[in-house]
């Protein structure tokens, strides 16, 4: 079996699941003086992933992707070790089949490509059912619909109705939520790189007004 888990065909696997053992041991210990890996993770990086589950992610829109693999609901060594777990296992899982029924090996590009897939399925699907366990800490967070009258800019295509584009906006903790808007007007605009002010939310996008033209309307 050791020979097997330092085979250099499973080298990529055996080491993610050995970087899993390592995670958990450092959090086992940061919680014995105190500390915890869990949710420091989430507290030092300089994005909140606040995104909606139900984003449309055939765009490829990166809220639409989040949204998909749950980052959303789950603290990100949680799903770190859900997807390196799982994509540790089904890639031993697929050499170890292959040598026991045919003594012979998939070739390593599809093994990695199917060990890939399910790591992405299974921190979909199963991540579904552990963020009911270990929900993301909300602490800082801000609920999207506090999201009204903050400043945003389009970072990816060009929002009109019926055609909303993705945008950034940072709130008051200085989190960056990544969301979906198109404009009010119905002939209106956002090309990439227009400041917003998020107006009204919707299921799937925000309506918004440019930064400039509400500036003018203040001024008027």
């Amino acid at each position: 079996m050791y020979q097997f888990l330092l085979a250099d065909i499973n080298s990529s696997f055996t080491l993610a699941l050995v970087f899993v053992l390592g995670l958990a041991l450092v959090e086992i210990l940061g919680s014995l003086v105190g500390l915890s890996l869990l949710n420091t993770l989430d507290d030092i990086l300089p994005i909140d992933i606040d995104v909606d589950v139900d984003a449309d992610v055939s765009g490829g829109t990166l809220s639409g992707v989040l949204g998909w693999l749950y980052l959303h609901q789950l603290p990100l060594l949680v799903w770190i070790i859900l997807f390196l777990s799982s994509f540790g296992l089904a890639g031993l899982t697929l050499n170890y089949v292959s040598l026991s029924n045919g003594e012979w090996l998939l070739p390593s590009s599809v093994t990695h490509l199917g060990a890939v897939v399910f790591a992405l399925l299974n921190a979909r699907f199963l991540g579904r059912a552990i963020a009911k366990v270990f929900p993301k800490s909300q602490s800082s967070a801000v609920s999207k619909h506090g999201f009204k009258g903050l400043q945003a800019r389009v970072t990816v295509g060009t929002a009109t109705v019926g055609s909303p584009a993705e945008a950034v906006c940072t709130d008051q903790h200085g989190q960056k939520h990544y969301l979906m808007v198109q404009p009010l007007a119905s002939n209106d605009s956002f090309p990439m790189g227009t400041e917003i002010v998020l107006l009204e939310r919707h299921r799937k996008y925000w309506t918004a007004s440019k930064l400039s033209e509400l500036l003018n309307d203040h001024k008027g």
